[in-house]
């Protein structure tokens, strides 16, 4: 049985490995006032020694594509818990617990969906960091079906967020049965991290999810028709352990099950 338990520990290690990134350069088409945004949604855990590679990779895409690449990254599964005795946050929660009962768990971390797509050769939506730089560049340059607005509403003494997203139409999706999710994500969380050289106690991580504001599917939009806008109200509260002043929120529009695939997003600090 130990040597069992041993075997599958050697696997999980084994795919949690990185390969280096080669960087594209370049814009994308724009529409306007709007241009094509792209999400990926990375899986990591404080228990995975090669997440921080994963990490680096994508501080190098976003410096490369700025706000047109959003990240979210999801702390959940296997390499999240039990986390490091060093370890003094959770950074795991029942949002990301509940993204992984809805697209399974990742074999390899660290992972990434991006724009929650099955590309064509692939096989799953979870990808290796060594595929992140190329389907970034893919998906920036399509023309965007639609553009996305924040108008956000802080109250720090009470903690609370409003949230206004409006959604404007570019093409005709009108027969398309589409969804928005909201969620909150916040930066520069100090916290321990397992590396390959052992843990680190004074890790920066960033992009972690914290909660969704929306229900975890996306709430069901009215149909969409060229120059129309709608817009849809959300608030939250949040915990005194967050800091405010790191906080964003991130929306995007997507396809139900079984495609969930992403067709814009956003993202907007909160202030």
């Amino acid at each position: 049985m130990n040597k069992y338990l041993g075997l599958v520990f050697m696997i999980i290690c084994m795919s949690c490995s990185e390969v280096p990134v080669v960087l594209p350069i370049g814009s994308g088409p724009s529409t306007g006032a709007y241009t094509q945004n792209v999400l990926i949604e990375e899986y990591t855990g404080v228990r995975c020694q090669n997440c921080p590679a994963g990490a680096k990779t994508l501080e190098e895409l976003k410096i490369i594509h700025g706000e047109r690449l959003v990240i979210v990254s999801i702390h959940g599964g296997f390499f999240a818990q039990p986390p490091n005795l060093e370890n003094k946050l959770r950074l795991d929660n029942t949002s990301g617990q509940e993204l992984i009962n809805i697209f399974n768990q990742p074999l390899g971390y660290p992972s990434g969906m991006i724009n929650r797509k099955v590309f064509e050769s692939q096989s799953s939506r979870f990808l290796g960091g060594n595929f992140w730089a190329g389907y970034v560049q893919s998906e920036k340059i399509k023309a965007p079906a639609l553009g996305i607005e924040l108008d956000i509403q802080h109250t720090p003494a009470q903690k609370q967020i409003r949230i206004e997203c409006d959604v404007h139409g570019l093409m005709d999706l009108s027969g398309e049965p589409l969804r928005l999710s909201i969620c909150i994500v916040e930066n520069k969380i100090k916290d321990a991290q397992l590396t390959p050289t052992g843990v680190d106690t004074a890790y920066i991580h960033n992009h972690v999810l914290r909660t969704f504001v929306s229900s975890i599917q996306g709430d069901v939009l009215k149909p969409i028709v060229v120059n129309d806008k709608k817009t849809y109200t959300y608030s939250a509260t949040y915990p005194t352990m967050w800091n405010p002043d790191q906080l964003a929120i991130v929306a995007f529009i997507h396809n139900p099950g079984p495609s969930y695939e992403v067709i814009q997003v956003v993202e907007k600090k909160v202030k």
